[in-house]
């Protein structure tokens, strides 16, 4: 496994496990927690009133965690869904860290952004993609070195319109 995947699989099991403690503390003290944050004249029990909600959070966070954890445990699997789980982690994690900016202090929430900035931007580093087998790169199942002779097309691409063969015209295959 290169350096960089295995520091982006690192990265994830680090974060995937703050996120599991943070909302197992979440779902375990929900009534102080709520108490805290809604706590004001016009709530006479706002730890009752409002702990289902932190709880609700709370098991939000776990699952997040559990999906980068496992998503971090399947990258010796190599499979390209597992670059895009990863990928998608990736900026769920950003958008968490930019919720917290809003309810969190400042610093607190300085301290979660820049690796949830790298989780959001290392899957897509060049050796990352030929880990997994992006096509074209050259990993598992591409076929080749990753580079092309010239003139050719890639994987996946259409020719343009009208160069289908000798006899078949701009319109082949357009409905009439």
């Amino acid at each position: 496994m290169p350096a960089a995947v295995s520091g982006l699989r690192t990265l994830m099991m680090i974060v995937g496990g703050i996120q599991a403690v943070l909302g197992l503390a979440l779902v375990t003290n929900s009534a102080a927690i709520a108490t805290s944050t809604w706590d004001g004249p016009d709530a006479p029990t706002p730890g009752e009133t409002y702990s289902g909600t932190v709880v609700f959070v709370g098991i939000l966070i776990m699952a997040g965690a559990a999906w980068g954890i496992i998503t971090a445990l399947k990258f010796p699997t190599r499979l390209p869904a597992v670059r895009n789980s990863a990928i998608a982690y990736g900026r769920v994690v950003l958008a968490f860290t930019v919720v917290l900016l809003m309810f969190l202090p400042f610093i607190l929430s300085l301290i979660w952004l820049p690796p949830a900035i790298l989780l959001a931007v290392r899957p897509n580093r060049p050796e990352c993609r030929a880990w997994f087998g992006e096509p074209g790169i050259g990993g598992p199942g591409t076929g080749g070195s990753g580079t092309r002779e010239p003139g050719t097309r890639g994987p996946g691409t259409r020719e343009p319109r009208g160069t289908r063969g000798p006899g078949l015209g701009p319109g082949y295959g357009r409905r009439h």
